[in-house]
């Protein structure tokens, strides 16, 4: 207790000392609805003939509002302070005489800046909007294509449920390391296509971009899609041709036309 009673009084000691002919500004910063504000920083400005020519000083507010801040030599002074969450306030100018030290209150107000509206735009990339396109394929391309009504008369549930029973495709059971996954492969006579010894798995699309088809099981339901368009490789629309495309395309077209992003 008796070292910390000693340093006060040194550090007192020195200001003391330094405040010794110098020019300060003694004062407090009161806010309305709030009393006396901490940290609020505090700026004297050098004025000449109502132009401020720059910080000469600054400091910050204590816990109780209170500040001290020294001029480095004589003259014409404003004072500014501004803190967030206050209105910033400037006092008139006033003059500092060699040695003096002036007191000041500064008022001010609370203040709640209001940012104006953001408006976020997406860029949908690749993306195909089939309103623009799925009549004009259906009326000029061989394929499969349901629309809204007809994927609601067939009951479907899942994503998958939406193809069942379409000629030329299965969904199978794809299941490795103990999973259980169902994949959807073109199909003749049922029996599905092998390449390699591999089941020939169709390229899945929604709102245009390739879509893994495990992540459409887990994601999206019968009752999220508008319109379904379904491929064999040789029909596929060259936009949507792609290298895993060569035993055939399925496209989901979700009825917000919302963007899926691309999962692989």
């Amino acid at each position: 207790m008796r070292r910390t009673l000693a340093a006060l009084m040194v550090a007192v000691a020195v200001l003391d000392a330094r405040l010794a002919g110098a020019q300060a500004l003694r004062g407090k910063v009161i806010a309305a609805g709030e009393g006396p504000a901490r940290g609020v920083e505090v700026r004297l400005f050098a004025d000449s003939s109502g132009w401020l020519i720059g910080v000469k000083a600054s400091t910050m507010t204590d816990s109780i509002g209170d500040f001290l801040v020294v001029a480095p030599s004589p003259g014409n002074y404003v004072l500014d302070v501004r803190r967030i969450g206050l209105k910033p306030a400037r006092s008139s100018p006033f003059s500092l005489k060699a040695g003096d030290t002036a007191e000041m209150v500064v008022r001010t107000e609370r203040h709640i800046a209001t940012l104006g509206g953001v408006e976020v735009r997406a860029d949908s990339g690749n993306s195909v909007d089939f309103t623009r396109g799925f009549s004009t394929r259906r009326a000029r391309l061989k394929g499969h294509f349901l629309d809204r009504a007809e994927i609601e008369k067939r009951g479907a549930v899942t994503a998958f449920d939406v193809l069942a029973g379409i000629q030329g495709i299965r969904i199978v059971d794809a299941t490795a390391g103990g999973s259980n996954e169902m994949r959807i492969v073109a199909d003749r006579g049922g029996r599905s296509f092998q390449q390699g010894g591999v089941q020939c798995f169709i390229a899945t699309f929604v709102d245009g971009i390739e879509y893994d088809q495990m992540e459409l099981a887990r994601t999206l339901r019968a009752a999220d899609f508008e319109a379904v368009e379904l491929y064999t490789q040789a029909e596929t629309p060259s936009e949507f041709r792609k290298m895993n495309s060569s035993c055939g395309t399925v496209l989901f077209w979700t009825r917000s036309s919302s963007v899926a992003k691309k999962k692989g």
